[in-house]
C-alpha cells in the first residue's frame, strides 16, 4: 500500500494588503474626494428670492378686516424675505420683512396687541424715550447691536404697529413715512 501524503492547506492570511497598499488606497480616495469638492459649483453670494409680500397682505385684509402696512413700490435692490399673518405671543400678527444691502426692516403689526407681545417683538431691547414720525409719537426701544424697534399702540381701528431695523434712526423712520397704509 502506498501512502500518500496530503499537504496541508495554505494558511489563510488575513489583510492580504500591507502598508504600501493601505497607503495607496487612502491616497486615491481622498484625491477622488478632492476631486468632486473642487467640482461642486458654489455660489460666491446666495441669491434672495423676494416675496410677493402684496398678495398676503391682501389675504390678511380679507381675513382680518384690517388693511396691514407695507412698503410700496420697493425700492431697487430690496427684497422681502418674510410675509405671513400669523399667532406671535398669542395674538394675530402681520409680518413683513424687507433686506437692503446690510440692512433690514421688520413691521409687526395686531389689531390688539398686548405688552407681552410687544416684548416678543423687540426682543428683548429696552425703552430709549419717544419719536414723533409723521405726526404719530411711537416709543423707541434699542439694544446694544444697534438694534432700534418704534413701537405705536393703536386704538379703536388703528392696529398696534411695531416697526424694526439695524439702521440708524433717521433711515428709520423714513421707512416707517413710507409705510403704505400708514399708521395713523
Amino acid at each position: 500500500m502506498s501512502s500518500t501524503v496530503v499537504p496541508d492547506p495554505p494558511k489563510r492570511r488575513r489583510g492580504m494588503g500591507n502598508l504600501q497598499s493601505m497607503v495607496l488606497s487612502m491616497l486615491v480616495l481622498v484625491g477622488a474626494t478632492l476631486f468632486f469638492v473642487m467640482m461642486v459649483a458654489r455660489p460666491s453670494e446666495v441669491p434672495r428670492r423676494s416675496l410677493d409680500a402684496g398678495s398676503v397682505a391682501t389675504q390678511v385684509q380679507s381675513q382680518a378686516g384690517w388693511s396691514p402696512s407695507q412698503r410700496t413700490p420697493l425700492p431697487a435692490g430690496w427684497t422681502v424675505n418674510v410675509a405671513r399673518y400669523e399667532t406671535q405671543a398669542k395674538v394675530p400678527t402681520w409680518q413683513v420683512g424687507y433686506l437692503a444691502a446690510n440692512t433690514y426692516y421688520a413691521v409687526r403689526q395686531a389689531k390688539a396687541g398686548t405688552a407681552e407681545w410687544v416684548d416678543n417683538a423687540v426682543d428683548g431691547a429696552q425703552a430709549a424715550g419717544t419719536q414723533t414720525v409723521g405726526g404719530v409719537v411711537y416709543d423707541v426701544f434699542a439694544d446694544d447691536k444697534g438694534n432700534r424697534s418704534l413701537v405705536h399702540r393703536g386704538t379703536g381701528t388703528t392696529p398696534w404697529t411695531v416697526v424694526s431695523s439695524n439702521a440708524p434712526a433717521d433711515q428709520l423712520a423714513a421707512f416707517v413715512a413710507s409705510l403704505t397704509p400708514p399708521v395713523r
